[in-house]
């Protein structure tokens, strides 16, 4: 009875221990699945935000072109405009001449009339 209860102890022992073994087995294989799974998805969200850098790197690239654009148009319309300011200085010169030559004009004929 006491070999029979060995041999069942041992036999239930080496179950047990094959039961640990199997589920050890199972436990590293699921362990290093869920480890591959989550490495996966790590790369995918790495992957993800380094292409945004780059789709944003790219839009600061594109915004400095088009504002060294707009500062050398603007550049431009100022010097037009400082131009056209000066024109019409000097378009307001030339009709203050006018009228300044019209009136002297107007008091020769006047002399003239009266010297008549």
């Amino acid at each position: 009875m006491l070999k029979s209860i060995l041999a069942s102890g041992s036999e239930r022992s080496q179950k047990i221990s094959a039961e640990l073994d199997k589920n050890t087995k199972l436990a590293t294989e699921t362990a290093t699945e869920v480890s591959h799974l989550l490495i996966r998805s790590s790369n995918k969200e790495v992957l993800e935000i380094y292409n945004n850098e780059l789709k944003i790197e790219q839009e600061i690239r594109l915004v400095r072109e088009e504002l060294a654009t707009f500062r050398n148009n603007s550049a431009a319309v100022a010097g037009v405009l400082k131009q056209l300011c000066s024109k019409l200085k000097e378009l307001g010169d030339f009709e203050n001449y006018i009228e300044v030559l019209e009136l002297e004009t107007q008091k020769y004929i006047l002399r003239i009339k009266d010297e008549k």
